[in-house]
Parts: C-alpha cells; sequence; structure tokens
C-alpha cells in the first residue's frame, strides 16, 4: 500500500468517524436541535418573535412546567420516577387560595400549604418507598389520584378564584418572578443530588438512611410547592 492509499483510508477513516459523532449528537441532542431549528425559523418568519417582550412571554408560560421539569430531572437523575407531581401541584394551588378565602394571613397560608401539600406528602410517598422498598411508582400513582380527588373535591370542580392582591404584584412585572424561581430550584436541585450521593455512599458501608431519604423527598415536594406560589398568578 502506498502512501495516497494510506492517506486515503485514513481519511475515509476519519470522515466516517465524524459521521458517527455527528449521528450520536443528533441522537443525544434530538430535542435540542429541533428547537433550535424552530426558533430559527420563527425569527425568519416573523420579526415579532425574536424580542425581548415575546420572550419574556414564553418564559412567562413555561415558568411552572420548568420548575416541575427541573424537580423531575433530579428524580429520574437517581433512577425514580414521580406521577404525581402534576396532582399535588394542582392541589398546593387549591389549598393555598382557599386558606386565603378564609381570612389566613397570606404568608401562613403559603407554609401551611407547604406542610400539608409537601412536607406530608413527601414523609408519605418516602415512608413506603425507604421502608418498605414499593417501587415510586406504584407510590406515586397512587398519590396522583389521592391529590387529584382531593383537590376536585375541595374547589368543587370548579375554579377557585385568587382573590389577594399580593399575589397580582408577583409574577406581573416584564421579567417574571418565577424564572429566577427556576434558577434557584436548579441549584437546590443540584444539592440534593449531591445529597443522594452522599446517602448512597452511605448506603454502601452499611450506614442507616432511611430518615434522610424521607427528608429529602419531602424537601423537593417543599421547593416545587414553595416555588409554585409565584406563579399562579399566571392563571388570575
Amino acid at each position: 500500500m502506498n502512501n495516497n492509499e494510506q492517506s486515503g483510508s485514513a481519511s475515509t477513516v476519519l470522515q466516517n468517524t465524524n459521521i458517527q459523532v455527528a449521528l450520536k449528537f443528533l441522537r443525544d441532542n434530538g430535542t435540542l436541535v429541533a428547537l433550535v431549528i424552530l426558533a430559527l425559523f420563527f425569527t425568519f418568519a416573523d420579526e415579532a418573535f425574536f424580542t425581548p417582550r415575546n420572550l419574556t412571554n414564553l418564559a412567562r408560560q413555561t415558568t411552572i412546567v420548568g420548575i416541575i421539569a427541573v424537580g423531575m430531572t433530579m428524580v429520574i437523575l437517581i433512577n425514580g420516577i414521580d406521577l404525581s407531581v402534576g396532582s399535588i401541584v394542582g392541589l398546593a394551588a387549591i389549598t393555598v387560595t382557599l386558606l386565603m378565602q378564609a381570612g389566613v394571613n397570606m404568608w401562613l397560608a403559603v407554609a401551611l400549604t407547604i406542610l400539608i401539600s409537601g412536607v406530608l406528602v413527601g414523609l408519605w410517598n418516602g415512608f413506603w418507598v425507604a421502608h418498605y422498598n414499593i417501587p415510586p411508582f406504584i407510590i406515586t400513582l397512587g398519590m396522583m389520584t389521592i391529590a387529584r380527588g382531593l383537590a376536585l373535591t375541595l374547589s368543587k370542580g370548579g375554579s377557585v378564584p385568587v382573590t389577594n392582591p399580593s399575589f397580582a404584584k408577583i409574577g406581573g412585572d416584564f421579567i417574571p418572578a418565577g424564572i429566577s424561581g427556576i434558577i434557584i430550584i436548579a441549584a437546590l436541585a443540584l444539592f440534593l443530588f449531591a445529597l443522594y450521593r452522599d446517602i448512597q455512599q452511605k448506603k454502601k458501608y452499611g450506614v442507616r438512611i432511611r430518615k434522610q431519604e424521607i427528608i429529602s423527598s419531602s424537601v423537593v415536594a417543599v421547593i416545587g410547592l414553595a416555588l409554585c406560589f409565584y406563579v399562579f398568578t399566571a392563571y388570575r
């Protein structure tokens, strides 16, 4: 084999490697690539798309889902699943609204909602998962049904208006408070993931960690419900 043939063979191998790398990138980041393509399309199709106000409006509309997604990402990272998050958010919204309608101070209503719909739910889920090794899929599926039923019962199947004027100030500015909330919860999620890794190391060496697992589950619920408060005004 002469030098030209060797050079051509090496070039072919390099080209095939580059193609494989590109295909792997598309497989791993297909959703992101599709999002970028859509953004570019609408940017050229409508000059009003890529403007600060429109981008802020899009961010405002995706705040709730974004906060939940950050929490769910952490759950999936630790090989878990939680089917109840949507129902718990709905239950929290109904709970805090009814408490304020009953004359409870706004911040006290938020604290009680976190305690009732956050800590207690986290303790319930964490107890069965940590102590009896029941799959999170089963526990959270049951909690999804329970939370949804409670929300429908408390709201009597109808809408519950938010009448507290303080809620109108939160999330009503040009830069929604919920966006900063996503950043905060992302940082807290990283902290909890580090805590999970520490728990796994303790498991490896036989250290009892059941209480820590329940607390971690409670904290995740508290974070989601506390930050959910900042975006309730999107439905006022």
